[in-house]
C-alpha cells in the first residue's frame, strides 16, 4: 500500500486521470443497472407489477433475444407457469392527418390481451377486444396520454376519429391514462395498434421479432 501510494503521488496527472476513469466507469455501471432494472419491469406503475416478467430467448448471440412467431405462439399454448403471455413490438409509424405533413411517431404493435395482462385500461374509450389482432378485423388504435394532450388538445371527441398510420386508416377507440407511461420500458409511445396474428404465424420459426411479457400464475414464484 505504501509503495502504491508513493507511486501515485509521484504521478499526480496519471492519478487524476485514473480516478476520473474509475468514477466514470462506476457511474456508467450504476446508470446501466438502473436502466436494466426498469427494462426488466422492476417498479413499473402497474397492478401487482412484481408478478410481471419479461421473456427472452437466450442464445450464443445474446441473453435477451426475441421470439419467432411460431415459438411465441407455441410458448403461449404450452406454458405451465404463466397465467397469460402478450406479445409486442416497438414500431415507427408514419402519421398522416388531413391538412398536416406526414410525421414519424413512436408506436407499438401489441396483441389484444396486452392491456388486460399489464392491468392498465384506457381512461377514455376502450382497449382492444379479443380477436382484434386477427387480420380480418377493422383497424383500430389506442393512443397514450402524451398523444392525446399533444396532438388532440385532450379533446374527448377524439374517440371515433380516423387517423392514417402507414397508409392505413385506423379508428381511435381509446386513450390510455398517464399511469401507462414507462419510457424506459416502452419508450415515448403515442399510438398502439393490434399486432396482427396471421394464419401462417404458427409455422414461422426462422425470423424473430416478437417481444414477450407475461404474468406469473398466482401459485408460481419468480424463482
Amino acid at each position: 500500500m505504501k509503495f502504491a501510494l508513493r507511486s501515485l503521488l509521484k504521478s499526480p496527472g496519471f492519478t487524476a486521470v485514473a480516478l476520473l476513469m474509475l468514477a466514470l466507469g462506476i457511474g456508467l455501471s450504476a446508470s446501466s443497472f438502473s436502466m436494466t432494472n426498469a427494462f426488466l419491469l422492476r417498479n413499473v406503475p402497474y397492478p401487482s407489477a412484481e408478478r410481471l416478467v419479461r421473456l427472452f430467448v437466450t442464445s450464443s448471440q445474446g441473453p435477451q433475444g426475441t421470439f419467432s412467431p411460431g415459438n411465441a405462439l407455441e410458448l403461449r399454448k404450452t406454458t405451465q407457469t404463466l397465467g397469460d403471455i402478450a406479445f409486442f413490438n416497438g414500431n415507427s409509424l408514419s402519421l398522416g392527418e388531413s391538412g398536416q405533413p406526414v410525421e414519424q411517431v413512436n408506436g407499438m404493435n401489441v396483441t389484444a390481451n396486452f392491456f388486460d395482462l399489464i392491468g392498465v385500461q384506457p381512461s377514455l374509450g376502450r382497449g382492444f377486444l379479443a380477436g382484434e389482432d386477427s387480420p380480418e378485423k377493422p383497424h383500430v388504435a389506442v393512443i397514450t396520454q402524451r398523444a392525446w394532450v399533444r396532438r388532440y388538445a385532450a379533446d374527448p371527441a377524439v374517440i371515433g376519429r380516423s387517423v392514417r398510420l402507414n397508409t392505413e386508416l385506423f379508428t381511435i377507440v381509446g386513450v390510455l391514462p398517464q399511469s401507462f407511461d414507462a419510457p424506459l420500458v416502452w419508450g415515448p409511445v403515442e399510438y398502439l395498434v393490434p399486432q396482427i396474428i396471421y394464419p401462417n404465424f404458427p409455422t414461422l420459426f426462422k425470423d424473430s421479432w416478437f417481444q414477450a411479457i407475461a404474468r406469473l400464475k398466482p401459485e408460481i414464484s419468480l424463482r
